[in-house]
């Protein structure tokens, strides 16, 4: 099983001291584990301690990269329209994070309800049992 994780749930595992790491260490070893630039940039520059910043960066360097080329853009440029036509109006970061998680056929972990407004996007609040 595919995953990609959103910020909020890296967040809340830090925020709750977990092992971040540990956590998704089984995923990154079976190639299952996907990352997004857009994540990438949102967890680390939160970070205020230059030694957890530099681990959550080492972790997020090893993880499969979801590619974000003009053909992924022009995707989330469909996305966002489509959603809005339909009066679902979501913040771009959250649109690219979703078309990224679409692209990689991975479930998204998060902790943000408004995910489950967006047409074939599986997610969890939660990871699954490794």
């Amino acid at each position: 099983m595919n995953l990609l994780i959103d910020s909020s749930a890296y967040i809340g595992w830090m925020r709750a001291q977990e092992d971040v790491p540990a956590l998704v260490r089984p995923w990154i070893m079976r190639g299952e584990c996907f990352m997004c630039g857009v994540v990438r940039a949102e967890v680390l520059r939160g970070i205020r301690r230059e030694r957890q910043r530099e681990r959550m960066g080492e972790i997020f360097d090893v993880m499969c990269e979801a590619r974000l080329d003009s053909a992924f853009w022009k995707r989330v440029t469909t996305l966002a329209r489509n959603l809005d036509r339909m009066g679902v109006i979501l913040p771009l970061p959250d649109l690219a994070i979703a078309q990224a998680a679409i692209d990689c056929d991975a479930t998204l972990i998060t902790l943000d309800k408004h995910f489950a407004q967006i047409p074939n996007l599986t997610t969890l609040k939660k990871l699954p049992p490794a």
